[in-house]
């Protein structure tokens, strides 16, 4: 890409998307922005067909390009691949298996350009990529606001986050031994705690893929579980507060309690696998991190 270097950048991560990532890409290459910009996909070792399919895209739009990052694992890895060789003045991140929304980059650049918060983050749209029943299951967060993780601080998920490269820069990036659950929210946290601010943005909406199988989403609950053990024993000192034993206690008392009532009850026994999955997470995590959080 040749001329003055785009405003912004989109960095787009992803390992073995081939079943989703044209759709993405259809999307997120309709942005329209009155300003230059450009599109990093980031190929973390995919053995799919994702690196001929992002190839063939490339063919056609000046504004894509392909960074080949196949010798490290995990999300934040691959992010920071893609953070270091793009161009822009600010950074915007999507995943490979969801869908940018109209307006969407618009919105971010909006707001970081205007320079009021070097941290920005929009809502996810959980119900059009997702079966009735999948949504329901696990819509938890509010799109009017940030989420926020253990009673601490807000965060931007992931997949729909933006910041100026100089706050990546400052920060050292993200985390590259963080590779599964937490991932963005240490990142988010270690921002705000050296005095950045994270702006909600209402109208960059993504519509998020849920996890397809209830094995999946439950490998998702024990992981995310256990990344909040995880920063606890990283975030304690800078205020995050502990987990209530007596909360976890009833919980504990409840799966215990009401087990026989999975074998005849479906519905019933999605949640309480559920929250089997969270609860041991976090007895999981408590015990990798050294720490009390249950």
């Amino acid at each position: 890409m040749s001329g003055s270097p785009p405003l912004v950048s989109v960095v787009l991560p992803v390992r073995d998307g081939a079943a989703t990532i044209a759709e993405q890409l259809d999307s997120l290459l309709e942005q329209q922005l009155h300003a230059a910009w450009e599109a990093v996909v980031v190929d973390n070792g995919s053995v799919d067909a994702t690196a001929s399919i992002v190839r063939s895209y490339c063919a056609k739009y000046p504004q894509l390009r392909v960074v080949s990052a196949p010798n490290g694992t995990g999300i934040n890895f691959a992010r920071n691949a893609g953070v270091q060789a793009a161009r822009g003045k600010f950074i915007v991140i999507c995943d490979a298996d969801d869908v940018v929304q109209p307006g969407w980059l618009a919105a971010h650049a909006r707001e970081l350009v205007r320079g009021e918060a070097e941290l920005t983050g929009g809502p996810l749209d959980e119900d059009s990529l997702n079966r009735p029943g999948i949504a329901a299951m696990n819509r938890v967060r509010d799109s009017a606001k940030p989420p926020c993780a253990g009673s601490f601080l807000p965060y931007a998920v992931g997949c729909n986050i933006g910041f100026s490269k100089s706050l990546w820069q400052a920060l050292g990036g993200f985390n590259d031994l963080w590779q599964r659950g937490g991932t963005e929210i240490e990142f988010c946290w270690r921002a705000q705690l050296a005095g950045y601010t994270l702006l909600w943005v209402p109208d960059a909406i993504v519509a998020y893929r849920h996890r397809t199988t209830r094995c999946a989403e439950l490998v998702r609950r024990f992981r995310s579980a256990q990344a909040m053990a995880r920063l606890h024993s990283e975030f304690a000192e800078e205020g995050m507060p502990r987990a209530s034993n007596r909360r976890a206690a009833r919980a504990w008392a409840w799966l215990a309690f009401k087990s026989p009532r999975v074998f005849f009850d479906q519905d019933f026994g999605r949640r309480w696998t559920q929250t089997l999955a969270w609860k041991g997470g976090l007895l999981v995590g408590s015990v990798r991190y050294r720490v009390l959080y249950l």
